[in-house]
């Protein structure tokens, strides 16, 4: 499942220690429950800690961005720079939470193809971190 398995990537716990049994808020996917608690213990808030600057793009969780759990308002705990994927996979006609304000992509290839995005924002955010001289975490998945 992915869900469970993106947790334990996130917090380096097992399923039984996290609780996201499967894909849906029911099931701990990005509920109340893991905002509550592992969110706040995850990589991120860890390295933030520690003095990186961090960046996440991509797909979080299946359920992030879901109305019941905050929308994509909700940045996640520890991260700097966020673009984050509302809901599941997608390459076009998607949202992206980017630091918590919605923003909607189409069908246009040169626009709004998401690993082409992707990449862009984490090039641009190695350069800065690298002109800034600043330690830095990239998380794209």
């Amino acid at each position: 499942m992915c869900c469970p398995s993106r947790s334990s990537i996130l917090t380096g716990q097992y399923v039984h220690n996290h609780h996201a049994k499967n894909n849906s808020i029911s099931g701990g996917c990005s509920s109340p429950g893991w905002q509550a608690g592992p969110e706040k213990h995850s990589v991120s808030t860890y390295l933030k800690d520690l003095g990186y600057r961090t960046f996440f793009g991509g797909k979080y969780l299946n359920q992030y961005g879901m109305r019941s759990v905050g929308g994509p308002e909700h940045v996640p705990p520890g991260w700097d720079e966020w673009l984050g994927l509302v809901g599941n996979s997608r390459y076009y006609n998607y949202t992206l939470s980017a630091n918590g304000k919605p923003v909607k992509h189409g069908d246009t290839y040169s626009a709004d193809y998401l690993t082409d995005i992707l990449v862009s924002t984490a090039e641009i955010m190695v350069v800065v971190s690298f002109i800034s001289n600043i330690v830095f975490s990239l998380s794209i998945i």
